[in-house]
């Protein structure tokens, strides 16, 4: 039992005695109390499954936050390879230079020559 639902059960227990106390000397305030007594009882017997319920959606949050976290993680790992991989194909076409264009330095000279 939650730690709520023993506090309900207990302000529940103490405002139904409350109760028949008003009742048997015709307190009217002894019964007022009983009355806000146990309805404090049906709040906090409430909070216990709500408590729960919130502590399992953060759960559940917190599981979906890991998966998706992984699977960006792993989306960045394969992302990089694949860039490392066209890298070195690059690299292998161009004999190693991997821009060809200044290598060779003819398509800035063609680019640029007839600005001058």
């Amino acid at each position: 039992m939650h730690n709520y639902q023993m506090l309900g059960t207990t302000d529940d227990v103490a405002g139904r005695a409350e109760g028949q106390f008003g009742e048997w000397t015709g307190d009217t305030n002894a019964q007022l109390e009983a009355l806000r007594q146990q309805a404090k009882a049906r709040a906090e017997g409430a909070m216990g499954p709500a408590t729960s319920a919130a502590r399992q959606g953060q759960n559940r949050m917190n599981r979906r936050t890991t998966d998706a976290w992984g699977r960006f993680e792993e989306a960045v790992r394969q992302r990089k390879e694949e860039a490392e991989r066209r890298h070195d194909a690059q690299q292998r076409n161009d004999g190693g230079d991997l821009d060809p264009v200044v290598q060779s330095g003819s398509w800035f000279d063609e680019t640029h020559s007839s600005h001058r």
